[in-house]
């Protein structure tokens, strides 16, 4: 049996305690965790990425560090770093919706990159 070492132990369990609770209680906000480079993944990257998180190692990008909730990050929009589900869209639309603004997104593929889906918002 090989050990990994106490830091890949706590990012398995944060992980899995992401999977088993995906929502914080009280208040029933979205739990996020974050990577030791600062990337941010949905309870569902999560859940279909914990291959990659068990046998991640510190400086990969898979390694995660914390666990946060979405609530924690209610004035800019807030994406999966891997899947690019938009985290806070609730919190976003209400916070527009009380300055006056309509939010609409634009989604397309843009060619010749690696990047999937690119989301824009247009204040209007």
């Amino acid at each position: 049996m090989q050990y990994k070492g106490v830091a890949q132990d706590k990012a398995i369990q944060i992980s899995l305690g992401i999977i088993r609770e995906p929502y914080a209680w009280p208040g029933g906000y979205e739990r996020i965790a974050i990577t030791d480079d600062g990337a941010i993944l949905c309870h569902a990257c999560v859940k279909s990425e914990l291959r990659q998180i068990a046998t991640s190692y510190t400086g990969d990008g898979w390694h995660v560090v914390r666990v946060d909730i979405v609530e924690n990050f209610d004035t800019t929009p807030l994406y999966c770093d891997h899947c690019g589900k938009l985290l806070n869209e609730e919190k976003i639309g209400s916070l527009l919706a009380e300055d006056g603004y309509k939010q609409s997104y634009i989604d397309k593929t843009l060619p010749d990159t690696d990047i999937e889906d690119e989301r824009m918002y247009t204040l209007y």
